[in-house]
């Protein structure tokens, strides 16, 4: 094989690897509710484990259904905010058809990664530590979101944590 066809491969196989990344990178999501976590966590003091209420038992956090929301949206809740009265209405139907929402889930492990929620909130892990501004955004993020083995390493380092790999990999 000479040098331009090696080089005629390689560079279509950078090509392939690029798009695939960027294919993936670019999913982006459309929430049944635009959720702000903004309003709720920094305006009016929500705590995270309020809504995703499995979070200190369970591995997974989950999201939060239909009924969390509602207790707080059924009636009473005013603000001069006129998205805020269509954004109601979505909870109210949802409410009315007794239908789950179907969120579509923004952060996820790869399935070789053994993560719990549950660990980490009994140990104290403040749910930014992970997730960020998550809870200062004014709208759910349009894209997947990665967490990134070299963000956990360093916070494992930090706090004297255990960095084998069998910790947390399969």
């Amino acid at each position: 094989m000479n040098k331009q066809s090696v080089f005629s491969a390689a560079a279509i196989l950078i090509l392939v690897i690029c798009i695939s990344v960027m294919a993936v990178g670019n999913r982006s999501y459309n929430q049944p509710i635009q959720f702000n976590h903004y309003k709720h966590f920094v305006e009016l003091d929500v705590e995270c484990q309020f809504c995703h209420q499995t979070v200190a038992d369970n591995d997974v956090a989950g999201l939060p259904n239909i009924d969390i929301c509602i207790f707080c949206h059924e009636e009473g809740v005013v603000s001069e905010n006129p998205r805020f009265h269509e954004v109601v209405q979505i909870i109210r139907e949802y409410s009315r058809r007794q239908e789950k929402i179907k969120w579509n889930r923004i952060y996820e492990s790869p399935e070789h990664v053994i993560f719990s929620h549950r660990i980490h909130i009994g140990a104290g892990v403040e749910c930014e530590n992970c997730h960020g501004i998550t809870g200062k955004s004014t709208r759910p993020s349009g894209q997947p979101e990665l967490i990134s083995m070299e963000s956990c390493m360093d916070c494992h380092r930090k706090s004297n944590i255990e960095t084998d790999c069998l910790v947390c990999h399969k």
